[in-house]
């Protein structure tokens, strides 16, 4: 319940700058995946590196992708509820 007196559009305020720093952070996270996605197609194509060891680091890059996207809608989703409350 939103207190006397506050303004309205706080609550969306923060939700805006919850989901601006959230989804800087999900940028930062998905850096490191796509940089190993760059680095098993280099070792693919120029090294010829063995089909265990790429598949192997294939699936380090979906699974850090994957529980980062998760962890970002858990995050924004928390935020949108929180801010729905607070109006």
């Amino acid at each position: 319940m939103a207190e006397t007196g506050s303004k309205w559009w706080h609550p969306l305020w923060k939700f805006f700058v919850h989901s601006l720093v959230g989804t800087l952070i999900f940028v930062l996270i998905t850096i490191p995946a796509w940089l190993l996605s760059v680095y098993v197609k280099y070792l693919t194509e120029q090294k010829g590196l063995n089909s265990i060891v790429v598949s192997g680091l294939q699936f380090a890059e979906y699974f850090l992708f994957v529980v980062d996207l998760l962890l970002f809608a858990w995050f924004v989703a928390r935020a949108a509820i929180r801010a729905g409350r607070d109006l």
